[in-house]
Formats: structure tokens, sequence, C-alpha cells
């Protein structure tokens, strides 16, 4: 998608299993095709989206 993405080094706070933080900024007409994207590599991965948060700071503006 041409996006940018930060990862975290992260453990399970029940499972203390290892595991990455992914995270990504998109607009909203590019949700589904995120969605895609990480069912095709992960059916199981937990995904959160959130509507209408601002996002500020050193990032390439590209709409």
């Amino acid at each position: 998608m041409g996006r940018g993405v930060t990862y975290w080094k992260g453990a399970g706070a029940y499972t203390n299993t290892d595991t990455y933080i992914l995270l990504t900024v998109i607009n909203k007409y590019e949700e589904d095709q995120i969605r895609r994207i990480v069912e095709a590599q992960d059916p199981h991965a937990f995904v959160i989206l959130s509507e209408g948060m601002r996002v500020s700071g050193n990032f390439e503006r590209r709409l």
C-alpha cells in the first residue's frame, strides 16, 4: 500500500508469548484493502481500527 509501518516487540500478558505489534495509519478509503492484506497474511490477527483520531508529527501525508 506504500504506507509506513512501525512495530514493537511485545509479549502476551496472559501467555507471556513473544509477538510483534504493527501500527500503521491509513485513511478510511484504505480500510477494506488493509483488512484483505492482514487476513491473507494472518487469518487470526487481532486488529484494532480507530476512526476519527488526529495524527501529527514527522510523517509523509499521501492523500
